[in-house]
């Protein structure tokens, strides 16, 4: 499966947790970064061309923040240099605040198919704590604006392990969540990152998340509710009603090729890897993402083992032998029994399946599984 990302990487404001590159938004200056993601297109076109694409992911920032005109110029661009596939999975991010009906509606027209929210809570303290700029209520006018323009696949962010978040508050952000009745909800904890406005908090003693264990703790009600509302956890982070997982990330994990173009996208073909420079003005000015590093066969199954523990489908070490040609079970036998040992990981023939522990440890097993 072939996928493109495209980033981008302009807000309104920066939120408190974020540490990804994003530029205050401008018409001028998206118009200017439009037209060089054009280009871009373009000029990947002779590498990708023959290539079904199967699916499309427009990633922020905010896209919703484009103007029409630009979005529909992006688009046209796919759609002559490439070869989207007949049901191809589009999607658009989208902070609540700028989904109104019109947005909406110029998605849905520009064949976008799944919207992804960014609700992060329904408290409006925690919004706040975040540095939101949208409230509950924007959350709600969001979805009814998707629904009302006829999208019929609908994803919300939610963010949990957040200063002073107690369980009680991270169910009623769920149950908020699942009574809008999206068909895809992915739940991340809290990341704090130097150099954002709550990691400064936290460095100055103004904010202290919750500990290790608690967050294992919402980890596991998040998952226990969500799979009781009929969204199954099929990632870490990712619960989906049946036929609903996004198929842009899955192709991620399973190790499928994509293109990347804008600020910080990064591409894979064949194992081949390049990315953009990140920050805006670095990408404006290359002429060419740089070229990062090709994975040779024993990487790339150690590459794929890692990130197919991150599902609950979990590795298939004889299918990754199959197309690379290194026997994992082999050279991973230690790991792999330690793992097991530790309640991370379980076995079904070639199958490496992690635990609901093992998911929670995510990082560790891959770590474990790794090509060191």
């Amino acid at each position: 499966m072939t996928g493109i990302y495209l980033a981008l990487p302009y807000c309104l404001s920066h939120c408190h947790y974020c540490g990804n590159p994003a530029t205050p938004y401008s018409a001028r200056g998206a118009e200017r970064y439009a037209h060089k993601l054009i280009a871009d297109l373009a000029a990947a076109r002779p590498t990708w061309a023959g290539r079904p694409i199967h699916t499309l992911y427009l990633g922020g920032g905010t896209p919703t923040l484009f103007a029409a005109p630009l979005l529909a110029a992006i688009m046209g661009a796919v759609r002559a240099h490439f070869q989207l596939a007949a049901d191809a999975e589009i999607t658009s991010e989208a902070n609540p605040e700028t989904v109104t009906p019109p947005v909406a509606e110029t998605l849905l027209g520009l064949g976008v198919n799944r919207i992804s929210i960014g609700a992060q809570s329904f408290s409006p303290h925690n919004l706040r704590a975040l540095g939101r700029r949208h409230d509950p209520a924007a959350i709600h006018a969001a979805v009814a604006a998707a629904r009302a323009a006829g999208f019929a696949n609908l994803s919300l962010d939610l963010i949990f392990g957040l200063p002073g978040q107690t369980a009680d508050g991270w169910k009623a952000d769920l149950e908020q969540a699942i009574a809008l009745a999206p068909e895809h909800v992915s739940a991340y904890i809290l990341t704090i990152e130097e150099g954002t406005v709550l990691g400064e908090r936290v460095a100055a003693g103004k904010a202290s998340p919750p500990d290790e264990a608690a967050c294992a703790d919402l980890y596991a009600l998040g998952a226990d509710i969500l799979e009781q509302a009929g969204y199954a956890r099929y990632e870490v982070s990712n619960h989906a009603r049946p036929g609903f997982a996004c198929r842009h990330n899955q192709n991620y994990w399973r190790g499928g090729d994509w293109l990347g173009v804008g600020a910080g996208a990064a591409s894979s073909l064949g194992g081949a890897r390049s990315a953009w420079p990140a920050p805006v003005d670095g990408y404006l000015a290359a002429a060419a993402p740089d070229d990062l590093e090709t994975l040779t066969p024993r990487q790339r199954a150690h590459d794929l083992a890692v990130f197919a523990m991150r599902t609950a489908q979990g590795a298939d070490l004889a299918a990754i032998h199959a197309a690379t040609g290194t026997d994992l079970e082999a050279r991973l036998a230690p790991a792999i029994t330690r793992l097991a040992t530790q309640g991370l990981i379980r076995r079904e023939g070639a199958r490496l399946i992690p635990t609901p522990r093992g998911m929670l440890f995510a990082d560790a097993v891959g770590a474990a599984l790794a090509d060191g």
